[in-house]
């Protein structure tokens, strides 16, 4: 058993032994709660809990739940005593929590003493957001609930966060709020010395807290991401480029939002990320120094926890010893043990007990799903295959660009400047540079960064790291077409213009045109003249946010992709597409002209018919919006004819079944 286990296991024993008397571990854990294993508060209606089997013990899905990954929001003592901002209630109270999509959670003494809801944890002084925040879902029918690890959550994170900046903001400057909260944190003998104290820190980080906010958050309320959504690459660049590169104003709108991927199976994909942007590298070498061999893995979560309050330090780079990294708080230990995990993690399996499939329509579904979908889509693997590998199927299915658009942007580099971009000598950053390439950056110093030196001491720490340095951890995925031609291929996303002239480096490359002939072109010309004004135009958005730029016949058209994923388990993780901008498999299987142009969000209700949440909440999701596009993943079959109806429901039972 793993030891992070066993500590929570022994925990759950001693209190058993005081209450019941001693009995088999991991029966203590889940039997004083069969309806509801997993100690979640249900709502009024709901009168049973379901989890799914997806190969986590109750044990080790609570573990995920409350697992610190270094993220510091507040001080953990604030937020438990601290009230809303315009009610005396707390901000943890259960009904607050619910409002926001989060999962309240029963208090436990041992564990969560203040009942905070799924995702939220102690860290060190800290309250800390974990993974399960984000990646835990819910849903609802009449009076059964499921709980569905690795799901998206149908959480408001943009307003948690205008919440609790306007909840400290407001408890610094209403004098009986703040009296009220100073009596919990301090106690009532507190001096007025330690009062003052008090509120100097909380109206610190009240601006602290709004500033965020302002970098990271939609600007206006018509651009709100609303439930399920968060513009996590803007998040974690303007982080890096602002509060870690030391530039305050060196951050861009953040208006990019997209749902919450789903986790099964990420562990086994070769590349992740909606735009297949990172890739899950190993080094069996590496794992000596950092303690894994999924170096890309580890890499890519220490990017997330950047964005999620993660600490980084980048004034000065450590010693050789060091790695020349920077120190954080990030938890490695931590992001090592939660990769393992989801390594175990299965899809979750549709609930036929209370939604029996129709096993003929399935069959038709199927014929249907081989015959147009499983070319982008594979179904052919085991969910609960330890070996299983999954090999990114990236197409341009003409979605909505603007997530992609964003990781192109620039930015300065501030306490940067003059820093070897990797471990590459002579490879530094100037002015400005792409923000994924400061990015990277960061993440790589805070990966390797050590309090102590290397266990191979005969090893030169740089040189080391100078043989493992790759540039291609990071690339987006496009079509360039000029004429009859078509440029396809992988370039780096973290200098895409850079990248393009890696490809103009071999002078002329062998293409096929449409009709089947060899053809030599020049792609120093094409690259260096055309294409950097095209893709200046894309990244400055001064062009409609369109899947492929509509341009003369002369000039470059550019088409990205994102990634095509196996449906296993599709039916958990409505609203549809990479922005969330098509509420249930029914509509995805329409034409883009027919799908509903606006919707409510923010319900658990689901819709068994139709796959996906009823529409109903209190966010409405505007199609109109940039970013929020409904295009794309047209619901044709290859020979051009629309789905009918039944057609629509026959694919989605055959979904249903995967």
């Amino acid at each position: 058993m793993p030891i992070r286990l066993l500590k929570h296991c022994l925990t759950a024993v001693a209190i058993s032994i005081l209450l019941v008397g001693p009995q088999n571990c991991f029966a203590q854990i889940d039997n004083p709660r069969n309806m509801n294993p997993r100690n979640v508060v249900l709502g009024p209606t709901t009168n049973q809990l379901h989890t799914l089997a997806q190969n986590w013990s109750h044990a080790e899905a609570e573990w995920f739940y409350d697992v610190p990954q270094g993220s510091k929001l507040v001080p953990y003592d604030w937020f438990v005593n601290l009230e809303q901002p315009d009610a005396p209630e707390l901000m943890r109270a259960t009904a607050n929590i619910a409002k926001l999509g989060y999962i309240p959670r029963n208090a436990e003494p041992s564990q969560n003493p203040f009942g905070l809801p799924v995702g939220f944890v102690r860290d060190d002084k800290h309250l800390g957001i974990t993974c399960a925040a984000c990646h835990t879902g819910l849903i609802t029918h009449k009076t059964n609930a499921w709980l569905i690890d690795g799901a998206p959550a149908l959480v408001d994170f943009e307003m948690f966060l205008r919440q609790l900046a306007s909840a400290l903001e407001k408890t610094a400057a209403d004098s009986a709020k703040f009296d009220r909260f100073a009596k919990r944190v301090l106690g009532a003998t507190a001096t007025n010395v330690e009062r003052e104290k008090l509120k100097k820190e909380v109206t610190s980080l009240a601006a602290f807290r709004k500033g965020y906010n302002d970098r990271n958050s939609s600007r206006l309320p018509a651009k709100a991401y609303g439930p399920g959504r968060v513009d996590a690459f803007g998040a974690i660049l303007n982080e890096v480029t602002s509060t870690f590169a030391q530039l305050p104003t060196n951050h861009l709108e953040a208006d990019a939002p997209v749902s919450y991927p789903f986790l099964w199976d990420t562990p086994q994909h070769d590349r992740v990320q909606w735009n297949g942007a990172a890739e899950n590298k190993k080094s069996k070498l590496l794992s000596l120094v950092i303690g894994t061999e999924h170096f890309g893995a580890l890499g890519r979560n220490i990017g997330e926890v950047l964005g999620v309050f993660g600490t980084l330090d980048a004034s000065q780079e450590g010693t050789p010893r060091q790695f020349k990294g920077y120190s954080s708080s990030i938890n490695k230990d931590s992001l090592i043990e939660i990769e393992e995990s989801l390594r175990k993690l299965w899809s979750p399996e549709w609930p036929k007990d209370t939604f029996p499939i129709d096993s003929s329509l399935a069959d038709k579904g199927k014929n249907l799903f081989k015959r147009d979908c499983k070319k982008c889509h594979d179904d052919a693997f085991d969910r609960d295959d330890p070996n299983r590998r999954i090999v990114a199927m990236m197409d341009d299915a003409k979605t909505d660009p603007q997530m992609i658009l964003n990781v192109l942007r620039k930015a300065k580099t501030g306490v940067l400047k003059g820093r070897t971009i990797g471990y590459k000598p002579g490879e530094v950053f100037e002015d400005t540079a792409p923000r994924g390439q400061m990015l990277k950056h960061m993440a790589q110093r805070a990966l390797f960064y050590r309090d102590s030196s290397l266990p191979l001491d005969l090893v030169d720490p740089i040189q080391f790291l100078q043989s493992i340095d790759s540039d291609s951890e990071y690339e987006v995925h496009a079509d360039i077409k000029v004429g009859d031609l078509t440029i396809s291929g992988q370039f780096d996303s973290l200098d895409f213009l850079n990248g393009l002239s890696d490809l103009s480096a071999k002078k002329a490359v062998d293409f096929i045109d449409k009709k089947g002939n060899k053809v030599r072109q020049d792609l120093k010309t094409l690259v260096r003249s055309k294409i950097p004004s095209l893709i200046g135009r894309l990244a400055g958005q001064d062009q409609d946010s369109t899947a492929t730029l509509v341009a003369p016949a002369a000039t470059p058209q550019l088409s990205f992709k994102y990634k095509a994923r196996p449906l296993n388990g599709i039916w958990a993780t409505a609203p549809y597409l990479h922005n969330g901008s098509v509420p249930n498999l029914d509509e995805l299987l329409k034409p883009a002209s027919k799908r509903v142009k606006s919707f409510k969000v923010g319900s658990r209700e689901f819709d068994p018919i139709k796959v996906g949440f009823v529409d109903d909440g209190s966010f409405g999701f505007d199609t109109a919006q940039t970013g929020n596009k409904n295009v794309g993943h047209e619901g044709y079959a290859p020979n051009g004819h629309e789905y009918s109806d039944e057609e629509r429901k026959q694919l989605i039972e055959y979904m249903k079944t995967l």
